[in-house]
């Protein structure tokens, strides 16, 4: 079952501007978002959308005013995937929602991994920026497979994958932004495995209710350290036995890798939690044919 975004939104007041003699509309659309005082953004989100009909591109900014001790983030979305009208991202997604759920998802990741409070060394972003465009006319990635790209602080999603996805796109692109966003803040290490990293990403994703629907089952996969969804879920097998241990694990990354991190924190080793992942969800034998 889709799960809801974990904050409430509500709409206080819209200003709309025409001028007519430059053919733009300007659209204000402020909104009061509460927020889990926990959380890295614990203030009243403002949230500004900027259309220029004279092409197709489109700026959304959230602000998240400082409260106290709670850090500022901005959240800025540019749709820049094709003409107007044209554009699924546009029409069954929309930009309000886009940088709506962007928002959200930092939030999420900062609460998951850090409890609430932004990361002090190297990734204490101020701005957080998401750009929807085509891989193919940007020549970016390995066109059409690759789904969206994050350096630093900033996210791209290939429109090209939203234009052609076959279900529900909207349920799609918030799982997107939730893996994505973490993979802004997550801590890395050289020595630990790629799989494990993106794996992270992808648990996030799933502890947010935001899995997508075109993953294989629990107890899929071959090796630990796959990554992805297949990580994803050994990660998730893993919290359950010692609640926080993703987030303990996330701060370790900071220093150093090694698989004996699982045998300090769970007190087995990787290939042993990795055995009992599998027999977890192993699928029962089927009873055997009665002989004639």
């Amino acid at each position: 079952m889709q799960a809801e975004p974990r904050q409430s939104t509500k709409a206080y007041s819209i200003c709309c501007q025409t001028k007519m003699s430059s053919m733009k509309l300007f659209l204000v659309l402020i909104l009061a978002t509460a927020v889990s005082p926990i959380m890295a953004t614990r203030s009243a989100a403002l949230f500004r959308t900027t259309v220029k009909l004279s092409n197709s591109k489109a700026k959304e900014t959230a602000y998240a005013p400082p409260a106290g001790s709670a850090p500022l983030i901005i959240y800025e979305l540019i749709d820049n995937s094709t003409s107007p009208g044209n554009s699924r991202f546009e029409t069954e997604i929309g930009r309000i929602y886009g940088v709506e759920t962007l928002s959200l998802a930092s939030q999420y990741v900062l609460d998951t991994l850090y409890k609430g409070q932004k990361p002090r060394y190297g990734k204490d972003y101020s701005e957080v920026v998401a750009i929807i465009e085509s891989f193919n006319q940007a020549r970016l990635g390995q066109y059409p497979l690759e789904v969206a790209s994050t350096v630093g602080n900033k996210i791209r999603l290939n429109s090209d994958y939203i234009q052609y996805f076959s279900g529900d796109v909207k349920y799609e692109f918030t799982g997107i932004m939730y893996h994505e966003s973490t993979r802004i803040w997550q801590n890395r290490n050289e020595r630990a495995p790629a799989g494990l990293i993106n794996g992270i990403a992808d648990y996030v994703r799933l502890k947010a209710g935001w899995p997508s629907l075109n993953w294989e089952k629990r107890g899929s996969g071959d090796r630990w350290d796959e990554g992805y969804h297949v990580t994803a879920y050994f990660l998730e097998y893993c919290n359950s036995i010692r609640e926080g241990f993703v987030a303990e694990l996330n701060g370790i990354l900071r220093f150093f890798y090694s698989d004996e991190i699982f045998v300090s924190l769970l007190g087995r080793s990787v290939d042993e939690l990795w055995i009992g992942y599998k027999l977890a969800y192993e699928s029962p034998a089927p009873a055997p044919t009665p002989a004639c």
